[in-house]
């Protein structure tokens, strides 16, 4: 994961005196910057790449690993909303107990970020396609530890993704829908002829 240089590591790096040993710092730096943003981009296509066929085969479960691994989490909880009155939860681990508190995540505007009393560490964004709101993205540590700004950014984008997902998922079965109707009146259009 990349973090901002802090300001003792510039100043460690410039009382440096040897530019040799400067020089194998700097490039042994960059190249570990270098690795970080490979690996966040493999992260992010390896999502995309999961969500292109999401409207064929929905794999919540490689969805959930994904973005739970992303994040460093220990559990994630995914809520859609379909319809007016049906929910439908995508859990990761599958036991672990519902969190109820989406009612805050709706009221205080668009995102949980915060610790329980028991000390978990909640992160939450809501999934919405232009002000339609489709779900509720969650990720849970128990330990404690929060999330870093760059992990708040990450389940940020990956919740704008999967929620464009959910939407041309929406849109893919409406579709499908209206061309089976067409598909039915036009075979009884053919069949009363």
């Amino acid at each position: 994961m990349y973090t901002v240089p802090s300001e003792q590591l510039k100043a460690d790096l410039e009382a440096i005196d040897d530019d040799d040993t400067r020089d194998r710092l700097t490039a042994a730096f960059h190249s570990a910057l270098i690795e970080s943003v490979r690996n966040i981009l493999e992260q992010f296509t390896a999502f995309r790449h999961i969500l292109l066929y999401f409207n064929t085969h929905a794999d919540w479960d490689a969805v959930l690993r994904a973005v739970r691994d992303a994040v460093n989490a220990d559990a994630i909880q995914i809520v859609c909303l379909e319809g007016l009155d049906h929910l439908s939860y995508h859990l990761l681990p599958p036991d672990q107990s519902i969190d109820e508190d989406f009612a805050s995540l709706l009221h205080d505007g668009l995102s949980i970020d915060d610790q329980t009393p028991d000390g978990r560490v909640r992160l939450g964004r809501l999934l919405a396609v232009n002000n339609d709101l489709l779900g509720i993205l969650m990720v849970v540590r128990d330990g404690g530890e929060p999330f870093s700004d760059f992990e708040r950014i990450l389940l940020s984008n990956f919740a704008d993704e999967l929620a464009i997902a959910l939407h041309n998922l929406e849109l893919y079965s409406l579709i499908s829908e209206q061309a089976n109707r067409l598909a039915r009146m036009i075979k009884q259009a053919k069949a009363s002829k």
